[in-house]
């Protein structure tokens, strides 16, 4: 946890232009190994291609494209409301990276519901630790295989049981991405807290 802290303290996550550089390079290497995801899915669900394609790694480069083509319009300064008795100021809204995130992957759809987040979370300045279930361990590798084109300080990957998920929570994170029942939801919050 402690690089992506003292990564995220050099500020250069907050240039735009390194956000949208970082978000290009997933799409090509999304693309690059697209036939890599196919098959890992076929290995793990025997989810056919073209359901593949539709639900996971399309999905995927569709999100990509619009954080890359609105990530400028996102990041720019908003004028808001100033209440009357402020009447001699302005107010604004800057948008702000949080820091460092903590994504939860579930098994059900685990590219796409892994990299969502992590698109969001990367194209708004903040460096992600990514848990993937350890059930599907065709797609984890392809996921390995891609993440591993990038700063791990930026983005690490972490595979393992649940041990691993309590030891994450135990740990203090800016914001936390998952995709539980709400009990879990209950848990994953007050650990959060």
């Amino acid at each position: 946890m402690k690089p992506s802290e003292i990564f995220f303290t050099t500020g250069r996550t907050f240039d735009i232009k390194y956000r949208i550089e970082i978000l290009k390079k997933l799409r090509s290497l999304i693309i690059l190994y697209e036939k890599d995801i196919i098959d890992a899915l076929w290995k793990d669900f025997h989810k056919p291609e073209f359901e593949v394609i539709a639900t996971e790694s399309r999905f995927v480069i569709k999100e990509l494209n619009t954080a890359i083509r609105n990530l400028r319009k996102w990041s720019k300064t908003k004028r808001v409301y100033t209440p009357i008795v402020h009447f001699l100021a302005w107010s604004k809204v800057i948008p702000q990276p949080y820091g460092q995130i903590l994504v939860l992957s579930p098994w059900n759809f685990p590219f796409q519901l892994a990299f969502i987040p992590l698109i969001g979370a990367i194209a708004a300045g903040n460096c992600v630790i990514l848990k993937v279930s350890r059930q599907v361990q065709n797609i984890n590798a392809v996921m390995e295989k891609i993440l591993s084109h990038f700063p791990q300080e930026l983005i690490a990957l972490i595979n393992g049981d649940h041990s691993i998920n309590e030891y994450l929570l135990e740990q203090k994170f800016d914001y936390i991405f998952f995709y539980r029942k709400l009990q879990g939801r209950q848990i994953y919050y007050a650990e959060s807290c």
